[in-house]
């Protein structure tokens, strides 16, 4: 049994939600297609035109907690509830809530004998996109150029361990917090010379451009 303490789901917290008489779902998306719109204006226009033909629609509103994809164990159950309605398949783990790769877990689902997880024309697109922006985040890695290097490390040792973690502090809180002081605007600008690189994983731009200059090369 999972072990839900200080967990809250629905929108119980919203005294006008509670007593809503209608049936309040958690949306996870739609598409009435099986293309997507190439632009912005063509997706404006789609709505516009979807609105103006009377079609049925959802109402949402805004959450406070977004739902996590990374160690989500209640995902599959959520985003797919007719494959899973129990509960019983919980990404990234086991039935002994032993850590489980997610890859590995969701090719055996995709090869069951008569897998209804394999008939599903969104439950492997979904979860390769999870799988493969985890291993971009596993992957990443600070580059700097060496020029600058001896700089950024007198820069940065200048600035006092109490300051670098209240920063980190009120950046957790606010995230999209700007600097205050002049100590803020020093590690902001030692941030901004930190470029972030990934490895040759397959779809990001640096695989790209290894395929194309192999296909150069011969």
């Amino acid at each position: 049994m999972y072990n839900t303490d200080g967990f809250h789901h629905g929108y119980a917290e919203d005294a006008d939600l509670a007593n809503h008489p209608d049936i309040m779902v958690d949306s996870i998306g739609w598409t009435n297609l099986d293309i997507t719109n190439t632009g912005y204006d063509q997706m404006k226009l789609s709505a516009l035109t979807w609105c103006l033909q009377g079609q049925s629609f959802l109402h949402s509103c805004i959450v406070n907690v977004p739902i996590r994809d990374f160690d989500m164990y209640f995902l599959l159950m959520w985003m797919w509830p007719k494959l899973d309605p129990f509960g019983l398949s919980s990404c990234g783990m086991d039935m002994s809530m032993n850590i489980v790769d997610m890859g590995h877990q969701v090719t055996h689902l995709i090869s069951l004998y008569d897998s209804t997880f394999a008939r599903d024309p969104t439950f492997a697109f979904v979860c390769y996109n999870i799988i493969q922006k985890k291993k971009v985040v596993n992957s990443l890695h600070f580059h700097i150029c060496m020029s600058e290097k001896d700089r950024l490390v007198r820069n940065l040792l200048r600035i006092s361990k109490s300051d670098m973690e209240a920063f980190e502090w009120w950046s957790h809180l606010d995230p999209f917090r700007k600097p205050r002081n002049d100590v803020e605007h020093d590690i902001m600008h030692i941030l901004q010379q930190l470029n972030l690189c990934v490895n040759d994983l397959p779809g990001t731009a640096g695989n790209k451009t290894k395929c194309c200059n192999n296909i150069r090369g011969m």
